[in-house]
């Protein structure tokens, strides 16, 4: 797993979350449609108020339910991949930085604030780390590469 990998399980959670937030927004208005029915005792046609999502927001809540249950099922699979990389990180100070970023998705600032540290420490050493991440995971795929190519 590589540094793309780590950042698309990020882009995911978030992802989850918005699909989420719009999803909720979806449902808390439903649209008063206006349709015209026939009154069958009598004949005529009068206006009935119907209440109920319009053919639309129905199609968008559609759309975003079976968004947000793909994305349910890949999150954990990510997620779990995720944990064995932060599992193989050596600095405890390291580790707690990449599982605070990717895990409870904190953003710097609050890193800092809860690790005791400073703004650009805290980034400094996400990066440094993600750099070392990146590079393990070259070497492997070079020895790999090397030992199918034999």
């Amino acid at each position: 797993m590589d540094t793309k990998s780590l950042s698309r399980y990020l882009k995911k959670s978030k992802e989850l979350n918005t699909t989420k937030k719009i999803i909720e927004k979806l449902r808390a208005k439903p649209r008063i449609v206006t349709d015209f029915a026939k009154d069958y005792k009598t004949g005529y046609p009068h206006n009935v108020k119907i209440e109920g999502y319009d053919v639309i927001t129905h199609y968008k809540i559609e759309m975003y339910e079976k968004k947000k249950t793909k994305l349910e099922k890949e999150i954990p699979i990510e997620l779990e991949e995720l944990t064995k990389v932060i599992d193989v990180i050596d600095d405890p100070i390291a580790k707690s930085i990449m599982e605070y970023r990717f895990i409870t998705d904190m953003s710097f600032e609050e890193i800092a604030i809860k690790t005791n540290n400073t703004y650009e420490n805290v980034r400094n050493i996400y990066y440094r780390t993600l750099k070392k991440i990146d590079t393990r995971w070259h070497k492997k795929s070079d020895i790999i590469s090397i030992v199918i190519n034999v």
